[in-house]
């Protein structure tokens, strides 16, 4: 009985996994992703940005998941000691700054949305996330 309760605890210890390092894969892979969609799918992200309406239902539940998401992230991670925390800690406050605005002022997150939807804007978005998703994949995936 006692090897079996030792297994059980060793393999509980194997799959825990440290919130910080689990939302830096995520967001690694997101931002990586993210970025080649942006540098590949130009014409369809402004498409997006230009037919979004302030008062589509779908733009306020957009909002409200984003919020949510970004408060469980926040509550798992806010640390700020390594080059990769800070970049995770900036993209979850991001994410909840983000869900409130969309929430609180959906006509000004449009009209940002549609400015950053420029060519020049999206491939200097494209390749800052592709950068910061390389990094925190190296530092947290390959290391």
């Amino acid at each position: 009985m006692h090897g079996i309760i030792f297994s059980l605890t060793e393999t509980i210890t194997l799959f825990y996994m440290d919130p910080s390092i689990l939302l830096g894969k995520v967001f690694a892979i997101f931002l990586i992703v993210a970025a080649l969609s942006m540098l590949h799918n130009r014409a369809r992200i402004q498409s997006l940005a230009k037919n979004m309406k302030a008062n589509d239902p779908w733009l306020f539940v957009m909002g409200a998941w984003t919020l949510i998401f970004g408060l469980i992230f926040l509550f798992l991670h806010n640390s700020w000691d390594t080059p990769a925390n800070i970049i995770v800690s900036i993209l979850v406050w991001a994410t909840v700054l983000k869900g409130v605005f969309i929430m609180l002022a959906p006509e000004k997150m449009l009209e940002m949305g549609k400015s950053w939807s420029t060519n020049s804007a999206l491939n200097i978005t494209g390749i800052i996330y592709l950068v910061a998703g390389l990094y925190l994949f190296y530092n947290l995936l390959v290391i």
